[in-house]
């Protein structure tokens, strides 16, 4: 929706539009008006209403937080739940390239809304080592923490302090169970896993011919390759981010369907850089659809439990 207004009226909304201008009249005020100057705020209010203390989501890859409305939608009606977007995400300021600077940026956010805590944070895959490093800089202030969460976060993508020896090693070792469950993966249901591994072979492709993630028609280009450039920015800061042990408790949820393999399939590689455990919520569905309607209820509901057991 937001590209083809983008197409037919030359204006660039951001995806949050949905939450702050919720029916056809407000949305078409919003693109009538002159909103050049209005400021940007990382932090969006998805269910500001509920008395226990908030939970803030951190984005994916997809850079924006519209998909955690299902999960605010069936979560605990007393539960107050916020999304962080990234810098950049306007298109009039460049994204931050570093990890520590990204959860600082999203913490003084936070922190001007919520000074007092105690402050429960879940990122989604990218955004768990956000969320890492945001509780970490908490503790460091001396903030209460409620809860650290990870939406189907792999610990790998970010083990980029391992020495290049360590690496090779590592990645020969997972050739062969690597292989297997490809075969298994085939075997069980051909069709989705060919798909993947094509959608994946041509996304790589995209990336090396540095044409975007997306095909898109010609007029429709910019706000996916926005998305493209602020994600090449983030790759960077994960690149450079050594992820350190964390002296607490990992709340995991975890994607039940796995269209590519993993080396820890049980806690995706989080009992190495914890020291309070994993405490494991599976959830129906495979990284992306999780969070669409069936799956997200059951998401929401395992949140609760969670939250509830951290408040207790």
């Amino acid at each position: 929706m937001m590209v083809r207004i983008e197409k037919d009226k030359g204006k660039q909304l951001p995806l949050v539009s949905v939450f702050n201008y919720s029916n056809i009249k407000k949305l078409a005020k919003l693109i009538e008006e002159d909103n050049s100057d209005s400021e940007f705020s990382p932090l969006v209010a998805i269910k500001a209403s509920g008395n226990r203390p908030p939970v803030y989501l951190i984005h994916g890859d997809s850079l924006n937080v519209v998909n955690f409305n299902g999960i605010a939608k069936h979560i605990h009606p007393e539960q107050p739940v916020y999304g962080l977007q990234p810098k950049g995400l306007d298109g009039k300021a460049e994204a931050l390239d570093t990890i520590e600077a990204i959860a600082s940026y999203y913490l003084e956010a936070i922190l001007e809304q919520n000074q007092t805590g105690p402050y429960a944070i879940v990122g989604y895959s990218f955004g768990g080592y956000v969320a890492i490093e945001m509780i970490n800089q908490l503790k460091q202030m001396g903030k209460p923490v409620l809860m650290l969460g990870m939406f189907d976060t792999n610990v790998l993508n970010a083990e980029n302090n391992l020495s290049l020896h360590k690496k090779i090693f590592k990645k020969i070792m997972r050739q062969f169970p690597k292989f297997l469950w490809l075969i298994r993966s085939f075997a069980e249901d051909p069709k989705k896993a060919f798909d993947y591994q094509v959608e994946s072979f041509n996304g790589r492709i995209r990336s090396w011919m540095d044409k975007g993630t997306k095909h898109v028609n010609p007029g429709m280009e910019s706000y996916y390759f926005l998305m493209d450039k602020i994600n090449k920015r983030h790759d960077r800061a994960l690149f450079k981010y050594h992820l350190k042990p964390y002296q607490g408790k990992v709340v995991l949820f975890k994607a039940m369907e796995r269209p590519y393999f993993v080396d820890d399939f049980e806690f995706l590689g989080w009992t190495q850089y914890e020291e309070g455990g994993v405490e494991v919520h599976d959830i129906p569905g495979d990284h992306q659809t999780m969070f669409f309607e069936p799956n997200c209820k059951v998401l929401a509901g395992e949140m609760d439990k969670a939250l509830f057991n951290a408040i207790k």
